[in-house]
């Protein structure tokens, strides 16, 4: 991802951290993605990206008022105003707020496509 953004992350001390952001695929467009990485049990590491198309993501820019390149700036920052008093984040909240990005989206007429990216064993992120 270029332009990538965090919006939400849990402890980053802990054996398993969650990390929820945005960010410009060059092959794609838009992606706002959660990577699960498991420090002590790798083969557990994954991610889930709900992907919008490029010209989904040019229209979506223009509407807010912003370059393309700026879309995910403008993307963390408004939802930080929603979600940045959360002191520490656990797996619940990345979660809700990933709904409610997806959420945004779709009411804006943008068209998803959900990725997700398997573990080493086959693990899929929930």
């Amino acid at each position: 991802m270029i332009f990538e953004y965090t919006i939400l992350s849990t402890d980053e001390n802990q054996p398993v951290v969650q990390r929820l952001s945005v960010g410009l695929r060059t092959s794609y467009g838009l992606e706002i993605r959660i990577r699960h990485s498991d420090h002590d049990k790798p083969e557990y590491t994954c991610h889930t990206s709900a992907l919008v198309r490029s010209s989904d993501a040019i229209w979506l820019a223009r509407q807010l008022g912003v370059g393309v390149s700026e879309l995910p700036r403008e993307i963390r920052d408004f939802m930080s105003e929603i979600y940045g008093g959360i002191i520490n984040p656990g797996p619940s909240d990345i979660s809700d707020c990933f709904a409610d990005i997806i959420e945004r989206m779709l009411d804006h007429g943008c068209h998803l496509r959900i990725e997700r990216g398997h573990g080493a064993r086959g693990f899929i992120c929930a």
